[in-house]
């Protein structure tokens, strides 16, 4: 009966142990963008994807991909490194500022 007991014991460490580590976010792992409450941010320009989308880091460490919320919005003289204040509204860029020294 000890020896059930320590079986179920180490079996049920070994799977805790793996649920833990795999529900540990990878550190390429972006968040979705509609997870992201709506208001004004500083972010960091990790990749300008195209004109309209830009990977960025958020407050916190957390990466995602943003989107410009309107075809107007362009970040085509956005550049990796830039420094944005950006206005969003469910997931998307309303508005954003470079504030980067130019």
């Amino acid at each position: 009966m000890r020896r059930l007991i320590a079986t179920l014991v180490s079996a049920l460490a070994i799977f805790s142990f793996a649920a833990a580590v795999s529900a540990a976010p990878s550190p390429d792992a972006t968040v979705d963008p509609s997870l992201i409450p709506d208001g004004t941010y500083t972010v960091t320009v990790t990749k300008v994807v195209d004109p309209q989308h830009v990977l960025v880091i958020m407050p916190g460490n957390m990466k995602t991909e943003l989107e410009a919320a309107r075809p107007s919005i362009s970040f085509a003289k956005v550049k990796e490194g830039d420094s944005l204040k950006v206005s969003t509204g469910k997931g998307k860029i309303l508005v954003f500022m470079d504030m980067t020294q130019k």
